[in-house]
């Protein structure tokens, strides 16, 4: 038996519209899915993502690693861990990211852990993290950082056109920087002090 090509056509576009009306059905307003309902949900055009002080993150942290969180997933237990990179994605002028990663090392296992709208995920890292150790204790707060150096990274910003930046620390640097379609610049400062390194 075979399809002629237009049946073929008409059979795959009845199904892709049926499956476009399954995954859309209930989507005609926000919020009109119940937690942990599949489907897509239409946010709007005004929707702005949440964003987070790495302070907020730890501390949403410090809760699975005490067990106050019953849902932890396959967050690994925190003890023990060395942080070796530290990052933030989409960070304002405020220093409040859109999300927080730790590269991380438990015993011979290296990892991700990323902190964003979903809470605290594990990534697998499969490569060794190279540098210093980093005590989040010892080095300067993002959001301290972006404070004392407002200026210079306002004035980055307005350069660049961009509202937002990204930050790594490693090896007791912080270094905060723009990727725009007007260019890419990095700026330095000391992790701990977070004086400006030229």
């Amino acid at each position: 038996m075979t399809i002629a090509r237009t049946d073929l056509i008409l059979l795959l576009t009845v199904v892709a519209a049926g499956l476009a009306c399954g995954c859309m059905e209930a989507s005609s307003s926000p919020g009109a899915h119940l937690p942990g309902e599949g489907g897509i949900v239409d946010l709007g055009s005004d929707y702005v993502p949440p964003k987070y002080t790495l302070s907020e993150a730890l501390l949403e942290l410090d809760a699975y690693a005490a067990g106050d969180v019953l849902d932890a997933g396959d967050l690994y237990d925190t003890g023990n861990m060395t942080i070796r990179r530290m990052q933030g994605a989409g960070v304002d002028a405020d220093g409040r990211a859109a999300s927080w990663m730790l590269g991380v090392e438990q015993g011979d296992a290296n990892m991700w852990l990323a902190y964003g709208a979903g809470g605290w995920r594990v990534i697998p890292w499969n490569a060794p993290f190279r540098g210093e150790a980093i005590v989040l204790e010892e080095c300067m707060n993002p959001a301290d950082l972006y404070a004392l150096h407002r200026a210079p990274i306002g004035e980055m910003l307005e350069r660049h056109g961009a509202s937002q930046t990204d930050l790594a620390l490693a090896d007791g640097v912080y270094e905060v920087s723009v990727h725009a379609p007007a260019g890419f610049e990095v700026l330095a400062f000391s992790a701990d002090t977070g004086g400006v390194i030229a």
